[in-house]
């Protein structure tokens, strides 16, 4: 059985180890990952201790299926220059590669949009490389290209995505209530 939760600081390691597994994956040969562990570590245990601080709301789930992590995702408000107001940003979203093409993604998108859209929230940011396989994922989500940057001292084009977060929702609803029924029609 599924179930999402807030990761505590033992899963936060396997979420960390999980990012620099795909994070060579996402780069797709343009650049060189040089994710540290225990700096990344140390990095989401000092931004996730210090959101009352900085009057965010900053969110690390996971995923797992009896007692197994298949992926997560970390979510907070977004910045004011890519989201003037009310919007959040997905700083990540992984999952693992046997546990691919299940809809994980979309259950853990949807349990952060119930989390930030009561709070008022309306949009979401992403920031995706240009040529990593995800990039097509968030196309397919319906998000649009709002802006460029380029990261890794210019050798990695990212584009950024932004989503109205109820279209987003509808799409996600669409999306897992169609698996639902394929599953009662077998």
């Amino acid at each position: 059985m599924l179930s999402i939760r807030i990761l505590n600081k033992d899963e936060l390691k396997e979420a960390v180890m999980l990012k620099i597994t795909c994070w060579s994956e996402e780069l797709n040969g343009v650049a060189e990952n040089q994710i540290n562990f225990d700096e990344e570590y140390k990095f989401f245990i000092d931004w996730m201790d210090g959101a009352q601080d900085a009057n965010d709301i900053r969110t690390l789930i996971g995923i797992f299926e009896d007692g197994s992590m298949l992926g997560c995702a970390f979510a907070s408000f977004a910045d004011i220059y890519d989201c003037e107001e009310n919007g959040i940003e997905l700083n990540g979203l992984w999952i693992y590669p046997s546990a691919r093409n299940r809809k994980l993604s979309l259950m853990l998108l949807e349990y952060i949009l119930s989390i930030y859209m009561p709070l008022g929230m309306e949009k979401m940011i992403v920031y995706s490389h240009h040529y990593a396989p995800s990039n097509m994922f968030y196309h397919h989500l319906g998000g649009q290209i709002i802006k460029y940057d380029l990261q890794m001292h210019g050798k990695l084009e990212v584009d950024i995505f932004e989503f109205n977060l109820e279209e987003l929702n509808h799409f996600i609803q669409k999306k897992l209530n169609e698996e639902t029924a394929e599953q009662e029609i077998s």
